[in-house]
């Protein structure tokens, strides 16, 4: 069989195995390490390699197939969003229709017959050699009642309309002459029309697209035909051409992922490198609401063995309500430090009830806060509030996928409490108040996992336990080789961040001999950016501007002697022209200052460093 091509655009992968700039982004860095587009801990030019101290297996992250994780010791963290997906294809030999997992009735399929749009002569003839004939595969298992979406690329040969059927039930026609959608019909039973688009690639190519949703099907047919007219079918002698053909779940079509002997399977989106300071979760058994650190009132026998726990195990524990009126609820008490800030978190899922309210108080209701969560539709249905003397800070809800979302509370339990109690209480009302009672439904209840209280003002990743309390370490993420790629005389470097807007001190980046002698990318308590260059203990360019909201954000600072400036957001260079430079610098720190502290507790999404002071314009458009 011919080659077939590996992806969407193969130019960059050959720039980058020469040694050359990549040239997907044509920034001209010497060194840049893409970690949300690529996916990846190696350098998308250059040469240097990430390293990481963290002395324990206790950090998390969810891993590409959205599945929650340990990250092993000593290894940087790669996040990636469990909701978000990035790449699937439910069928093979996607860019290969002279393959056998083609079905191919009265068709001829002639291999790298046009031009794709990679610049690779990689599209297929399709040629039909009697009437009303296609080219299908039936896709891969999908669960039931899912949305389809289908893309691919066609060009006009001797036919210029494409039609794509799905399922034998649901047809829609391109016009690919004018670059228009044309008839499409409504389809039945178990397949029925939900959208349709059409792209110009450029070349005559067009990225056609089909959506569909689904009932009760598993799988699904997916054909392909070349038509003379609109609303009709193919002819002894029609003929497209065809290429990368992708088949994922959703009303979105993903990234094209080529395909050959084995389907796609789903990979979620990248977040970045993910990089935080030390944490200690004090709740035992984090998995398990069914020791006795856990209080039960209210409720029938918890069960632990369900399955779509967030780390893909049957460990989600189920909290059935009783029949009696009363309480429903599962408390457990931690020390802690008397008027201190901390974090509650866990990982709900909907089961007969939705409804739940998060509780961090003194033991005895007294001073504390609370809020309300509805774990269906992923909402906050009574925002936090403080009581006594408690203190309330925020309350959140996020999507983890498959209907899991991890919500939380942040506050104190009172200025003198040493004791608290956290409270996991089932409500049938949106708006109760802490411990509301009600007559319950037994058997009825919601689904539980990962539980977490940690000192501190912000959630950050889940730490597991069993028995014991356990630390989770800061992540000390370095850049090797800096005397090899860092020009002590000028340059500029660029740091894209997923800002959280903590109002603590956080680094970016640092590269450094020590804190007297260093340069620094950093947002300060008052949530403003700091570009940092300080050479014998004196910072010779420190900027606290502009003021960074959360979100993601990039910056860029430039230094030369008596030349430095930092731009942030697209905004013009802040100049500074009279700057000394530090020498000597041996170390290169992401997502911490260079002593490993002031730790981001963020996603860094890229880094770039260039050998030379890039000029003021330049710096803002690194930055837009």
């Amino acid at each position: 069989m011919t080659r077939r091509g590996l992806g969407l655009n193969l130019m960059p992968l050959v720039a980058a195995m020469a040694g050359a700039p990549n040239a997907s982004h044509a920034s001209g860095a010497h060194l840049e390490f893409l970690f949300a587009e690529r996916a990846s801990l190696q350098p998308a030019a250059g040469v240097a390699q990430i390293g990481c101290v963290r002395a324990n297996a206790t950090a998390t992250c969810f891993n590409r197939s959205g599945v929650l994780e340990l990250a092993p010791q000593n290894t940087a963290r790669l996040n990636f969003d469990p909701v978000t997906l990035r790449y699937e294809n439910l069928i093979r030999q996607a860019r290969n229709f002279g393959g056998g997992d083609w079905g191919k009735t009265a068709v001829t399929v002639t291999d790298n017959a046009a031009v794709s749009v990679d610049d690779l002569t990689l599209m297929d003839l399709i040629t039909h050699t009697s009437g009303s004939t296609v080219i299908s595969q039936t896709t891969t298992t999908f669960a039931a009642g899912s949305t389809i979406t289908v893309a691919v690329d066609a060009k006009a040969s001797a036919s210029s309309f494409l039609r794509i059927e799905l399922g034998n039930l649901c047809n829609c026609w391109f016009n690919l002459t004018t670059g228009t959608t044309a008839t499409n019909s409504a389809g039945s039973g178990n397949v029925l029309f939900s959208s349709k688009g059409i792209t110009d690639l450029g070349g005559g190519i067009y990225r056609c697209r089909m959506t569909v949703t689904t009932t009760s099907i598993t799988s699904m047919t997916i054909a392909f035909q070349g038509t003379n007219s609109d609303n009709t079918g193919a002819v002894n002698g029609s003929a497209i051409y065809l290429d990368r053909v992708n088949v994922n779940t959703g009303s979105t079509a993903l990234d094209f992922s080529n395909t050959d002997t084995s389907y796609k399977a789903k990979e979620y989106a990248c977040k970045g490198l993910l990089v935080e300071e030390s944490r200690i979760n004090l709740e035992t058994w984090s998995a398990n609401y069914s020791n006795v650190a856990y209080t039960k009132v209210g409720l029938n026998a918890v069960t632990t063995n369900n399955a779509g726990a967030p780390d893909g195990t049957s460990t989600l524990n189920k909290l059935p309500e009783d029949s009696s009126t009363g309480l429903h609820t599962a408390v457990r008490n931690v020390t802690v430090s008397a008027g201190s800030t901390y974090t509650v978190s866990r990982f709900f899922k909907a089961a007969e009830n939705s409804l739940v309210q998060l509780l961090f108080d003194d033991t005895a209701t007294t001073n504390g806060v609370y809020a309300n969560f509805n774990i269906s539709a992923g909402t906050i249905t009574k925002a936090i509030a403080a009581f006594g003397t408690g203190t309330a800070v925020t309350a959140g809800i996020e999507s983890c996928g498959n209907g899991i979302y991890r919500a939380y509370i942040i506050g104190t339990a009172g200025t003198a409490a040493t004791t608290a109690r956290v409270a996991v209480t089932l409500i049938n009302s949106g708006t109760a108040t802490p411990f509301p009672s009600y007559t319950g439904v037994s058997g009825n209840g919601i689904y539980v996992w990962g539980s977490d209280t940690q000192l501190g003002g912000f959630l950050t990743s889940h730490i597991p336990t069993t028995s014991a309390a356990v630390t989770r370490n800061a992540d000390v993420v370095t850049i090797g080789g800096v005397p090899v790629w860092f020009n002590e005389t000028e340059g500029t470097i660029l740091v894209e961040w997923d800002e959280p807007a903590l109002a603590v001190t956080h680094w970016l980046a640092a590269i450094a001999l020590d804190s007297s002698n260093r340069y620094g990318l950093a947002v300060n308590s008052a949530n403003q950016f700091d570009g940092i260059v300080a050479a014998s203990g004196s910072d010779t360019l420190s900027s606290s501007s502009p003021t960074v909201s959360a979100g993601v954000r990039k910056a860029a600072l430039a230094y030369k002697a008596d030349d430095g400036a930092i731009s942030v957001d697209g905004a013009a260079a802040v100049q500074d022209p009279s700057v000394t430079l530090p020498t000597g610098l041996t170390t290169a720190h992401l997502g911490s200052s260079n002593t490993g502290g002031s730790s981001a507790n963020c996603h860094i999404r890229r880094f770039a460093y260039f050998r030379t002071r890039q000029d003021n314009t330049y710096l803002a458009a690194l930055t837009a």
